[in-house]
């Protein structure tokens, strides 16, 4: 799996249910990608099914096809993969589309608010919560989901030195 980013990469964690992977780059934007490495065999018939509409004679239903699959996201990775070496122009053409997609910042979402540039993200062993720091010493929790920043504490030196 390759993501573009192009200021670099400080810190990373997956969420606990492997769902999301929080990225820190040389910025102060967190990204957290949607990532779903474990894909059952439902998840797996319904990529089929998507996949299997761009071979349909309507361009309408090629199109909606083409949409859904970019909501499923990283679960279609394996069989968007797999369908860039299909006979069909068009085929490879979607499936390498789709791949691009996902792999852009743009497919992430965005948490803002810090004001130095971050150091370090982490996910709560319940997965509910991302903590992330920043070099100013600002360590901020989001939760997870709705992706709303819930707290934020600032670390000094005399707050950190405790004799």
């Amino acid at each position: 799996m390759h993501f573009q980013n192009y200021q670099g990469v400080k810190g990373a964690d997956f969420s606990p249910d492997q769902k999301w992977l929080a990225v820190a780059s040389f910025s102060t934007v967190i990204a957290v990608y949607p990532f779903h490495r474990a894909v059952n065999e439902g998840t797996k018939g319904k990529v089929a099914a998507f996949l299997a509409k761009f071979q349909d004679d309507s361009y309408p239903v090629r199109e909606a096809a083409h949409r859904e699959l970019s909501v499923v996201g990283m679960a279609a990775d394996p069989q968007l993969r797999a369908g860039t070496k299909s006979n069909s122009a068009e085929f490879r053409w979607r499936c390498r589309k789709l791949l691009a997609r996902l792999s852009r910042p743009e497919s992430a979402v965005r948490l803002e608010g810090h004001q130095g540039e971050l150091t370090c993200v982490a996910f709560s062993p319940d997965g509910c919560h991302l903590a992330s720091g920043d070099d100013r010493g600002e360590v901020r929790f989001w939760s997870v989901g709705d992706w709303r920043a819930e707290a934020s504490i600032l670390i000094t030196q005399a707050t950190a030195r405790r004799d």
